[in-house]
C-alpha cells in the first residue's frame, strides 16, 4: 500500500516518513500484522508568534497558531500611527515557518505645539506632526 499526503499538498503539508508502507505479518501463529515502516504523517509548518510592537497590537492567525500563508496585521494604539506593513508566514526549507517582511513600528504623533510670543520651533516632522 502506498500512502501519500496528496490531498494536502496544495495546502503546503509535508510528508514526514516513508511514502510507502507495507502490511506485514508479525507472527503466523497469532495472525497479527504490522505496518513496516510506520505510516507517514502529514505536517504543515507554522510560524512562531509574531513580534509584539510597542504601542500597538496585531491580529491574525488561527486559535493562537500561524499556519503558512497567514498574514498578521498590526494596529497602533490611539495617538500613534503605523509605519510599515503586514507580516506574511512563509517557509524556505519546507520544515520551518518564518515571517516575511519588516516588523512595523508605531510612532506617536503630537500636534504642533502652541508657541509663546517671540519664539520659534526647531525640528519637528513633516507637516504638523512631531514624533515623540
Amino acid at each position: 500500500i502506498i500512502m501519500y499526503c496528496v490531498l494536502f499538498l496544495f495546502l503546503r503539508y509535508q510528508l514526514i516518513g516513508s511514502p510507502t508502507s507495507q502490511c506485514l505479518s508479525r507472527s503466523l501463529s497469532n495472525n497479527t500484522v504490522v505496518w513496516k515502516p510506520k505510516p507517514p504523517i502529514c505536517f504543515r509548518p507554522t510560524c512562531p508568534p509574531p513580534p509584539e510592537i510597542k504601542n500597538g497590537t496585531y491580529t491574525g492567525g488561527k486559535n493562537g497558531t500561524f499556519p503558512l500563508n497567514s498574514n498578521v496585521t498590526y494596529m497602533c494604539d490611539p495617538g500613534f500611527s503605523l509605519s510599515g506593513d503586514d507580516l506574511h508566514c512563509i517557509t524556505e526549507d519546507n520544515k520551518t515557518g518564518i515571517w516575511r517582511g519588516s516588523v512595523p513600528k508605531c510612532k506617536g504623533d503630537c500636534p504642533r505645539p502652541d508657541l509663546p510670543p517671540h519664539s520659534s520651533l526647531k525640528g519637528g516632522g513633516p507637516e504638523d506632526t512631531y514624533p515623540t
